[in-house]
């Protein structure tokens, strides 16, 4: 009987333990990245933004920040996210990808809590790390995907044809990002 009641609890716990991880940590705790945050970095490096996006499988692989999966105290705190960010030089007229790594408190840890127990400081509850991608067969890759093609525009949007000026970024109809 103490057996099967063993079972029972250790079965109903993982189903509980594995819906917090798959389920309510996803949803509710996953730091979300602002465009305005995105742009503000592009912008001090003086790019436009293209786009941005979460790493597929094969990028997550690379552990470009070099996180150390398993049980710690910074995983346990924390959440992480991983972007590939897109900029554009109009200068230079070219590309420039960057990593991007979003990390944030949950928000039942106290940062000063946090700060005593990991011995890690940190300045504030959401910290982003950017790094410049390098690697010559990432680059190769992205520039294939984010393929751009430059058109000169006077005075009408080419998506949508709406009358625009010289001096406005992104088309008010379409939405259409003007460099």
């Amino acid at each position: 009987m103490e057996l099967v009641l063993g079972c029972v609890f250790i079965f109903f716990f993982l189903i509980f333990f594995l819906s917090i991880k798959y389920l309510f940590k996803p949803l509710f705790f996953k730091p979300k990245l602002d465009l305005i945050d995105t742009i503000e970095f592009l912008e001090s490096e003086q790019l436009y933004y293209v786009n941005k996006r979460e790493l597929n499988e094969s990028e997550k692989k690379l552990n470009v920040f070099e996180n150390h999966e398993g049980f710690s105290i910074k995983n346990i705190c924390t959440e992480r996210i991983e972007y590939v960010v897109v900029g554009y030089s109009k200068s230079k007229k070219e590309q420039r990808f960057f990593w991007l790594e979003l990390t944030q408190l949950h928000p039942f840890v106290f940062k000063l809590f946090y700060d005593l127990i990991s011995g890690d400081k940190i300045k504030k509850r959401r910290s982003f790390k950017f790094k410049e991608i390098l690697d010559a067969e990432t680059l190769i890759e992205l520039n294939n995907t984010y393929n751009l093609n430059t058109v000169v525009i006077k005075d009408k949007c080419p998506a949508c044809l709406n009358v625009i000026s010289d001096k406005m970024k992104e088309c008010s109809n379409c939405g259409l990002n003007l460099i």
